[in-house]
């Protein structure tokens, strides 16, 4: 249904034209679902192309900013960071150019350039598979070397993007004290990570204070009263193994408990229940590798024991040849 909508927007309206754009976004998002990452891959650098080609002029290349995002995003969502890198630095370049500087847009290219550092050295459990997914293969499309250079693995760079955000806040004098909150939590949640506590405890601390009149128990209640995860990647499910069937999948869970101490590490890691038994594993191994923004006691981090994690995901037993007991592929 979708070839047959675009086939009839290029009859009618030119091959490039770029009301199609709308369709390819949605094959993008079948292939997706379906699992053709390739193909979805495909897809998004293709609408961008079709973008580029109509907009990419001085006078009406803002036109060419939400596009510019969807690829940006698509690329973080499939861990392609670095060319997501690419296109938020080329976001912030055309937000800085055809807005002022406490724009909304301006404010999303920089949390997604931090992103993408934060990713690079706190990576997902399991990265997706890109090694088929080249980008910007095709013949005539987006040219990289017009684009923004990006910096590799530096946490600097990742630190300036939240610390511009924070700033253009502040500048802003009519912005929600719970968004400069949330800027200046985002940038303390940088520096827990990155094991630099000293400033991140400065950060919460200020923030803490700025709500001590109780203007909003709500938003410390939510953020600051109890231990929250910044970096917590669980296994993904597998996928079912040639032998196996989709009717014999199973659902098998995982509990935990383990103190966060007032630095947001993790320790005193207890397994309470695993079904099937030894399926704990590569959940207490990624467990042992979270961070977490500690709880606070009148703006003072402290330790939190007895934290429950439940992990539950699906396996797909195998049958022994000796028993008719299912066995848990492995």
């Amino acid at each position: 249904a979708y070839d047959r909508a675009l086939h009839l927007t290029r009859v009618n309206a030119g091959l490039h034209d770029p009301n199609q754009v709308p369709v390819v976004y949605r094959e993008a998002n079948a292939y997706y679902a379906k699992g053709d990452i390739a193909a979805a891959n495909d897809r998004h650098e293709y609408a961008y192309h079709v973008l580029e080609r109509n907009f990419d002029q001085q006078e009406d290349e803002s036109a060419l900013i939400p596009g510019t995002f969807a690829l940006a995003n698509w690329y973080t969502k499939t861990y392609n960071i670095f060319m997501a890198r690419t296109f938020f630095e080329k976001a912030r370049v055309l937000a800085e150019t055809h807005y002022d500087e406490s724009h909304p847009i301006l404010i999303e290219a920089l949390r997604g350039i931090a992103n993408t550092y934060r990713l690079e050295k706190f990576a997902p459990a399991e990265i997706p598979n890109i090694e088929e997914m080249v980008a910007s293969r095709r013949r005539g499309a987006t040219n990289i070397s017009r684009l923004p250079p990006t910096r590799i693995n530096n946490f600097r760079e990742g630190e300036a993007a939240l610390i511009e955000i924070v700033k253009i806040m502040l500048a802003q004098g009519n912005a929600e004290i719970e968004e400069v909150s949330q800027a200046k939590l985002d940038l303390a949640d940088w520096y827990l990570l990155f094991q630099q506590n000293k400033r991140a405890q400065v950060l919460y601390e200020d923030v803490w204070l700025s709500f001590e009149d109780g203007s909003s128990s709500n938003f410390i209640a939510r953020e600051l009263r109890s231990p929250k995860p910044i970096y917590l990647s669980l296994p993904q499910d597998r996928k079912a193994s040639p032998t196996a069937t989709r009717t014999r999948a199973t659902k098998g869970i995982v509990e935990l408990s383990f103190t966060v101490t007032e630095r947001g590490s993790v320790t005193n890691l207890v397994t309470e229940r695993a079904e099937p038994s030894g399926s704990d594993f590569l959940v207490r191994k990624q467990a042992r590798k979270a961070r977490y923004r500690p709880a606070f006691i009148d703006g003072k981090p402290v330790a939190t024991p007895d934290i429950r994690l439940s992990h539950t995901f699906t396996y797909y037993p195998r049958q022994s040849s000796r028993s008719t007991n299912d066995q848990p592929d492995q």
